[in-house]
């Protein structure tokens, strides 16, 4: 891990930070954790605002995409930069914004080793767990 000098929170479009994003989100999902290409590109980005937190050389640090229904997805945080509190700085920015924009509340399928995750930022468990890209999720809302 190298030294941070500075950190860039921002949202926007899918044309605005598709190619930061792309490669955390390969990294995570397609290269760490196994998923298929075709299930992590599911042609909904388009649709999405997106949240990445950078370094000063512009590299994605973590990301999320919140969709026209509320639901949060595609949470990823970079492997060398996990355990310092950068998800929660991500997703305590992108709940701010949602509720500024004014968004009245979000939903998730968090993966379950992540579930404890979102508890700390008061999203709630409900429904049975379920198989999403052979990985447990626990379905979990929150009221903005």
């Amino acid at each position: 891990m190298k030294a941070i000098n500075s950190l860039a929170l921002r949202y926007g479009a899918w044309a605005d930070y598709s190619e930061t994003i792309s490669v955390l989100r390969e990294a995570v999902f397609v290269n760490e954790q196994g998923i298929a290409s075709e299930i992590v590109w599911d042609k909904r980005d388009e649709a999405c605002r997106h949240y990445l937190l950078s370094d000063n050389e512009g590299n994605a640090l973590a990301v999320a995409r919140v969709d026209l229904d509320g639901k949060l997805g595609r949470m990823a945080v970079a492997p060398s930069y996990r355990n310092l509190g950068l998800g929660q700085l991500l997703l305590r920015y992108l709940l701010s914004a949602e509720r500024a924009l004014g968004r009245p509340s979000l939903y998730l399928h968090a993966q379950q080793t992540a579930v404890g995750f979102y508890k700390t930022a008061k999203f709630v468990c409900y429904g049975e767990i379920f198989y999403e890209a052979r990985i447990p999720h626990q379905a979990m809302r929150l009221e903005l």
